[in-house]
């Protein structure tokens, strides 16, 4: 077993469409402290709904024709939220937050729709959204049963791994095949079970409104989990077919009374991962290692973007995207370390590892099944340590444009394998959305871009040393300052047009002019860093995984 698990993996619903139940028995908002509400615990992906404990507990049992339109109702978005259809005509409503990255992608130095908001009076006025792609899940089926049985008797973790990532890509591809539909196969509760996601997958994502952000996030981060509904925190985006709004069969009717005293109340969207699976050796990991790094690293990048926004109006508004994200994904650190820290709460993990441990020993065909599961565990977190600040640090992450580069770099080399043999991100499944962001038209700043490059550089030969891998490859004998001026100032990827041309020749495939040659000879000084450091990042990869 290597380190794969030391990203933080476990139990999860991630990618899956699931229901949570909320309140029970809810008061209504308007004349009751939120805090009588009870709170019931629970969450289902959308095929495994409790229709038995929902019809004992709260005499509700839908029916299968009132959950699949919940299921063609939900949209998910590809930048990380949920959203609703609500309308006949096409209509997405979603957070705020959630759509802040494509306002700021349409804003200008002239038009600020962050800080202004946003309403299109007719629809020619809407907003094409850059490279926001929207996702409606059609159809699922469980295929645990052919991924675990592609899973030779005694084979190692490696090779067990290998032998289900091409089960996964050969059923993606022949479900694509059949359907038309984009097919991906979601894995759920760490590797439990895996079934098999079929969307109608949606590009053309406009701007309809979107309010003044001092409205959309009043009382900022803080606030944002304190209070989530006391501001007004949502956007409104329509999806767009060949040119016409799209007409979907099922969509949410909005009401216009608030909830109820005593309604029951379910909440529908794509969650992340939920970590409840987790062991205690992975919990320390994450509280003495992961955390306190990855908090590190995010203050002092959150430091560089404010000295960058001290420059003035315009580069403030450039970096407020940057921030908002560090600051929303260090507030979700600080708490769960937070929690991981409490003595309590670790105490009943450790308690309820002991309770399971016990449980398994006693039933002699799941001990020898998985018995030995933490111990494996416990010896691949033996290695993290000496892989942390690695893991942590060799990355090109931060930068969108160098992001870029390492993808264009990559892409013919992995096209070349077997769908099932590469890198995640180039999977067959996920090439749509993979082109998506390589083409998007979402503005480059190019004094942003060199301030983070140069700012992450400097972090990594100060955790890591100057005599790293990562860094030596890098820097290649200049100061971070000069390497990421360098690379950014001389680059031609941020023009869509450069990028385009690069992608046909990668997809081609043909003879000395293909894109493998384009990109493994290129003179532009941000493809010869990524060339350096890529065989430095493969080999950390290979550790982990």
């Amino acid at each position: 077993m290597g380190l794969g698990s030391a990203l933080g993996r476990g139990a999860c619903l991630g990618g899956a469409l699931a229901l949570s139940l909320a309140l029970s028995l809810a008061p209504s908002l308007a004349g009751l402290p939120i805090t009588a509400a009870r709170a019931d615990e629970g969450m289902w992906p959308l095929h495994q709904a409790p229709l038995a404990q929902w019809q004992t507990q709260h005499a509700f049992t839908p029916s299968k024709e009132w959950l699949e339109m919940l299921q063609r109702s939900a949209v998910r978005l590809s930048d990380g939220g949920s959203s609703s259809l609500v309308s006949a005509e096409g209509l997405l409503l979603t957070n705020h937050h959630v759509a802040r990255s494509q306002i700021h992608k349409l804003s200008t130095a002239t038009r600020d729709l962050i800080r202004d908001g946003f309403y299109a009076r007719t629809r020619a006025e809407e907003l094409p959204c850059p490279d926001l792609e929207a996702r409606v899940l059609w159809s699922t089926q469980d295929v645990t049963a052919q991924v675990q049985g592609a899973v030779a008797a005694g084979a190692s973790p490696q090779a067990a791994q290998a032998q289900r990532k091409a089960a996964i890509a050969a059923l993606e591809k022949s479900a694509s095949e059949q359907s038309g539909l984009l097919s991906e196969v979601v894995t759920l509760f760490g590797g439990g079970q895996y079934f098999l996601y079929q969307y109608k997958r949606f590009t053309d994502v406009r701007l309809v409104f979107a309010p003044e952000e001092q409205a959309a996030a009043f009382g900022g981060e803080y606030d944002n989990f304190t209070y989530p509904r006391h501001a007004l925190d949502f956007a409104v985006l329509r999806v767009y077919k060949d040119g016409q709004p799209l007409r979907p069969p099922h969509f949410l009717h909005l009401s216009d009374k608030p909830v109820a005293e005593g309604e029951f109340v379910l909440v529908l969207g794509h969650p992340g991962t939920t970590s409840r699976g987790l062991t205690v050796t992975q919990l320390k990991a994450q509280r003495d290692l992961q955390n306190p790094l990855s908090l590190m690293t995010m203050d002092a990048r959150r430091q560089a973007l404010i000295r960058y926004s001290e420059q003035g109006a315009e580069p403030a508004r450039r970096a407020s995207s940057l921030l908002r994200n560090l600051d929303n994904q260090r507030k979700r650190l600080i708490g769960q370390q937070a929690g991981l820290q409490s003595a309590d709460g670790f105490a009943r993990k450790q308690r309820e590892e002991r309770e399971l441990r016990a449980a398994v020993q006693k039933r002699p065909e799941l001990a020898r099944a998985y018995g030995d599961a933490w111990a494996q565990l416990d010896a691949a977190y033996r290695l993290l340590p000496a892989y942390g600040k690695r893991l942590a640090y060799s990355t090109l992450g931060p930068s969108r444009l160098a992001t870029l580069a390492q993808l264009f770099l990559r892409y013919p080399s992995e096209l070349k394998k077997p769908s099932g043999e590469r890198l995640e991100e180039f999977r067959d499944s996920k090439l749509p959305s993979l082109r998506l962001q390589l083409l998007s038209a979402a503005p480059v700043y190019p004094d942003l871009e060199e301030a983070v490059l140069a700012d992450w550089l400097q972090q990594a030969q100060a955790a890591l040393g100057p005599r790293d891998p990562f860094v030596v490859a890098a820097l290649a004998g200049e100061t971070p300052a000069a390497a990421a001026h360098k690379a950014v100032a001389g680059t031609g990827l941020g023009d869509l047009k450069v990028r385009q041309a690069l992608l046909e020749r990668i997809e081609s495939q043909s003879g000395a002019d293909s894109g493998e040659a384009a990109v493994k000879s290129s003179a532009d000084p941000l493809l010869q860093l990524v060339r350096r450091v890529d065989p430095v990042l493969r080999e950390i990869g290979r550790a982990h995984v």
